[in-house]
């Protein structure tokens, strides 16, 4: 089923899955369960092609973006947002060299080199910058309205309107959604309950058995 939905700039055609036509009509426990389950907009990466978002964007970053690219300046501003540093001249004294690489850290030794440089916290352009990657996602499919709100932690109403009538996330990839944090969680308990059974000699069936049940959890 093809639907047609226009937005500002342009329509985007959106094939509407199965999973996509039963998103309205989800139960409470439905919604509760994904929530524990469903990845929250700060696990996600930072999409790889995000752009400068002029809406909330200092100049600051603006500079950076214009010598490293958008999402180099968000990498440091999530790792070092708040802080100040003073810039040395040498890449390998970069303080953002293990973030964006060698030939970055060059490029902002060069630039910034011998300057106190103050990193702007951007939360909001980071959250933006996440959300975007959500919003692609759920517009190719990936992901339904609903699921990608609890993501991003907004309404479905709203998150529908993004979708369908804002061009927010349309120069954007799709989120490579991370493991729900729920289940990373359980899986490294299992590891560990499975690690300390077997030093005590418990048998095989009984770690396994203790396993299932711990990840079961999730369910």
């Amino acid at each position: 089923m093809i639907a047609l939905v226009s937005t500002r700039k342009q329509s985007w055609p959106l094939k509407m899955t199965l999973s996509q036509e039963l998103d309205t009509h989800l139960t409470a426990a439905d919604n509760a369960h994904a929530k524990r389950v469903l990845p929250r907009l700060h696990d996600l990466p930072i999409p790889s092609n995000i752009k400068v978002d002029v809406s909330c964007w200092g100049d600051r970053m603006r500079e950076m973006a214009d010598h490293i690219g958008a999402r180099a300046v968000l990498l440091i501003s999530d790792r070092f947002g708040g802080q100040e540093f003073d810039m040395p001249k040498r890449k390998e004294l970069c303080p953002f060299l293990d973030v964006v690489g060698e030939k970055k850290a060059e490029i902002l030794a060069y630039v910034f080199g011998g300057e106190r440089l103050s990193i702007p916290v951007a939360r909001k352009a980071i959250a933006r910058a996440r959300r975007a990657g959500v919003i692609a996602a759920a517009r190719a499919g990936q992901v339904t309205v609903s699921q990608a709100a609890i993501i991003a932690g907004t309404s479905r109403c709203y998150m529908s309107h993004l979708i369908n009538h804002t061009d927010e996330g349309t120069d954007c990839d799709p989120i490579e959604l991370v493991e729900p944090r729920l289940a990373r969680l359980l899986g490294d308990a299992a590891e560990i309950a499975s690690d300390a059974l077997a030093e005590v000699g418990a048998p095989g069936e009984k770690i396994a058995i203790v396993r299932a049940e711990i990840q079961e959890l999730g369910n």
